[in-house]
């Protein structure tokens, strides 16, 4: 089973935890810094910086239909675990983040979702791997 159709398959029931372990350890392969530099970013994963601030605006920061917010669980993973706060400006990103700019990656790579769609499937996932998931992925 590939990465993103393990991922995209098990959307409505859950993610299997070999599938989420798979996809950490794809992630972990390439040499990550503590604090990842944009550099890192383009040559881990292969983003740019135009394309990561475009996602970042689009689908992380994007409200749901009918909503003028956000969703709580990017809210919760993508800011306030991470000790970030919405609407402020930082220097750079936590490995948590870029790893969900990986995540997007994967949705973005085989399907073609709109950003909406992308920003729906994202909070879909990050249920299931939640910066505690993946925090104690790390600890050895």
């Amino acid at each position: 089973m590939s990465e993103v159709n393990g991922l995209t398959e098990c959307f409505e029931a859950s993610v299997p935890e070999d599938v989420r372990l798979q996809a950490l350890r794809k992630f972990f392969s390439h040499k990550w810094s503590r604090k990842p530099t944009k550099k890192e970013m383009k040559e881990n994963l292969g983003l740019c910086e135009k394309t990561v601030n475009r996602w970042h605006r689009q689908i992380v920061n994007a409200p749901q239909s009918g909503s003028e917010k956000i969703p709580l669980v990017i809210e919760l993973n993508f800011y306030r675990r991470q000790k970030r706060q919405l609407g402020r400006r930082y220097i750079g990103f936590t490995l948590y983040q870029v790893f969900v700019f990986y995540l997007i990656s994967l949705l973005r790579k085989n399907n073609d979702y709109s950003y909406s769609s992308t920003s729906r499937h994202l909070a879909l996932l990050l249920k299931f791997f939640d910066a505690n998931f993946f925090r104690n992925y790390q600890q050895p």
